[in-house]
């Protein structure tokens, strides 16, 4: 991550969550009350309080046969892998819903109890889809507690080709964890997220092209090496999420699982906040909308939990939209409300 300092006009705002709930509260209600998730393929929110299926909420009717046991979780119910071959959660996905050649996400909340594997080799499967080597994919958690997603399938001369990752940050026993991972078959990268930061980028070999709709076999947890621990709020989506949804997933749950930021975390989850905000701000800018960029921002600027600094700096992006108009009387106003406010950083109130 790029720790070199960045100019105020592209950190538009490094606490945009609030202001970024105004934006999707937008979008829901534009979609008659349901914010849309496009290509959702499974949910799993695994609230069930008995039964042995887990009841897929995506719509796709994706039900899973719950071979584990439960547990309780910040958000109600939770699925709980002890580690032994075969306590999963298992459902077969017909033709029309696999994988094939799609890009695909997937999103958990997850609690290990215990990483380490006494076998050769250290680790433990939490997701498993497809079949090997034909095509699968495979989401491992290494016994260090770095993700390590892993994709084969056997090309057209019938030789067996695979891609993956390991990534950087690590999972922690004893705590929940926000875990994603994206295939951008466009873009030709895999990517893993910890808590909304994006965590490790690889790419794929040039001519990679999987056709994963050979098995439709998708299992939470794995009769190899399995998971040990808790797990909640599975997704899994036939699209490549962008950054800002990875972190909104994260975002959506966050207050309840309350999972311990370190403070570099935390900075690069602001980081990459911010850059979400320039996205939804920039093209706003572009079109000199500059009414529609003062109300995302005006949340930002009036939240008083907010950082200082990242008030004023969303401060400073209203007050230039009238100067960039044409208003300087409005600008002025702007400008010199920034100059007299004390919480402000001196810098910016210099400017």
């Amino acid at each position: 991550m790029n720790a070199k300092p960045v100019p105020h006009r592209f950190r538009i705002v490094g606490w945009m969550r609030r202001a970024g709930r105004a934006v999707l509260a937008a979008s829901v209600v534009a979609l008659g009350g349901q914010a849309a998730e496009p290509d959702l393929l499974l949910h799993w929110r695994l609230d069930e309080g008995r039964g042995a299926q887990v009841r897929d909420r995506s719509g796709q009717g994706l039900h899973g046969q719950l071979r584990a046991e439960r547990t309780n979780s910040p958000s109600g119910r939770a699925v709980f892998l002890d580690g032994t071959p075969g306590r999963l959660i298992a459902v077969t996905l017909p033709p029309a819903l696999r994988l094939g050649t799609n890009s695909w996400s997937f999103t958990a909340w997850v609690r290990p109890v215990e990483l380490a594997h006494p076998g050769a080799m250290n680790q433990r499967r939490l997701l498993s889809y497809g079949t090997y080597p034909d095509g699968s994919v495979v989401i491992d958690v290494l016994g260090n507690g770095t993700l390590a997603p892993h994709l084969t399938y056997k090309d057209a001369a019938g030789r067996v080709r695979a891609a993956g990752l390991t990534g950087f940050q690590t999972v922690r026993t004893g705590v929940w964890t926000h875990v994603a991972v994206v295939c951008d078959r466009a873009a030709g990268r895999l990517a893993s997220y910890l808590n909304g930061v994006e965590d490790r980028v690889a790419e794929l070999p040039a001519g990679f092209a999987p056709d994963f709709s050979v098995g439709g076999n998708l299992t939470l947890g794995s009769a190899w090496q399995n998971f040990f621990g808790a797990v909640d709020e599975v997704k899994l989506f036939r699209h490549a999420l962008p950054g800002a949804e990875v972190r909104r997933e994260f975002q959506r749950l966050r207050a309840a699982f309350n999972p311990p930021l370190p403070p570099e975390q935390e900075l690069a989850l602001q980081r990459q906040a911010a850059a979400d905000a320039l996205d939804t701000t920039g093209p706003l800018w572009a079109a000199r909308q500059f009414g529609a960029v003062r109300r995302r921002l005006a949340e930002v600027v009036s939240d008083r939990t907010a950082p200082p600094a990242v008030r004023s700096l969303a401060h400073l992006r209203v007050a230039r939209s009238y100067q960039a108009e044409g208003d300087l009387r409005a600008a002025r106003v702007e400008f010199e409300r920034i100059a007299d406010e004390p919480a402000y950083p001196r810098v910016h109130r210099a400017e």
